[in-house]
């Protein structure tokens, strides 16, 4: 079984008001390419998927478009909420990834 670890996205945030976004969508690029090309199992995200309990738009879709494509590949997704979290918001990601 081939896992991937990883934590702390903190999708959302921003460092003095300026969107970190495009980092973010570089490192997830990268992240699903890790994925796809090691064939990996099981990817654990272990808290802190945003960095808000109330991202914005970009953040979420960012998040659905990593998760979706990240189970598209074969890979199943554990999640833990972390203390930016919302846990409700966790078990809606959940619901949506079971759809794809």
């Amino acid at each position: 079984m081939r896992l991937l670890h990883t934590s702390d996205w903190h999708l959302g945030r921003k460092i003095r008001r300026e969107s970190r976004q495009q980092e973010f969508e570089r490192v997830l690029g990268e992240v699903t390419r890790i994925v796809r090309d090691e064939r990996i199992d099981v990817v654990v995200i272990a808290g802190d998927t945003f960095d808000s309990l109330s991202p914005g738009a970009d953040a979420e879709r960012l998040a659905y478009e990593t998760l979706g494509e990240i189970v598209r590949d074969g890979a199943q997704v554990i999640m833990i909420a972390g203390n930016h979290d919302a846990p409700a918001h966790m078990d809606a990601l959940t619901s949506i990834l079971r759809m794809v």
